[in-house]
């Protein structure tokens, strides 16, 4: 189960199979949908406006306002379940990282995904068994990824990604027997 903030008062807890929007007395207040991807404004918390994937195939993508229950088609074409995502400093969706299955198996694969304002494009696509990266943030160039990766490693470790050249950059952070757990971006 995961939780994250919405507004001061809401907060989007996601299930197996739903995630609902529940007030601080713990009250669900609407059925979001299956999968949340993420705030539409990050940085804003009196904007109550969510992105969430519906239906069983996770191919579609709305806006939703938990307060008013107004939901809006958002165009996102991406295959699979979001694992995850990432948005720039203004708020936007910049990349998400999607699963091609419902159930982690041997055969399931992990997708990134990434828009500059244009198309999404996919990035990479692994195996599960795969040494992978997973997109944290957006480098301080607007451009670069920022990920967690055990490619070519025996430990995961923070690195530069470049989006234009689909390569590793640069190592930010990394020890030689621990791993990189999380990357949490400085205001």
């Amino acid at each position: 189960r995961r939780v994250s903030w919405i507004t001061n008062e809401i907060v989007a807890v996601e299930f197996p199979e739903q995630v609902v929007a529940v007030n601080l007395k713990g009250e669900e207040l609407f059925h979001l949908g299956r999968a949340y991807v993420g705030k539409v404004e990050r940085n804003n918390f009196d904007s109550p406006w969510v992105i969430v994937s519906k239906g069983k195939d996770y191919k579609r993508y709305y806006l939703v306002n938990p307060l008013t229950k107004e939901t809006r088609e958002y165009r996102i074409l991406l295959q699979g379940k979001p694992l995850q995502s990432v948005f720039d400093n203004m708020g936007r969706l910049r990349a998400v990282t999607t699963l091609d299955s419902e159930l982690w198996n041997d055969a399931t694969k992990i997708i990134n995904w990434y828009n500059d304002g244009g198309e999404w494009r996919k990035l990479a696509e692994f195996k599960v068994t795969d040494r992978i990266w997973l997109p944290q943030t957006i480098a301080d160039d607007g451009r670069s990824l920022v990920v967690l990766t055990n490619i070519g490693r025996n430990t995961t470790a923070i690195q530069s990604f470049d989006v234009d050249k689909l390569t590793l950059g640069e190592v930010m952070a990394a020890h030689p027997t621990q791993g990189a757990v999380f990357f949490i971006r400085g205001s």
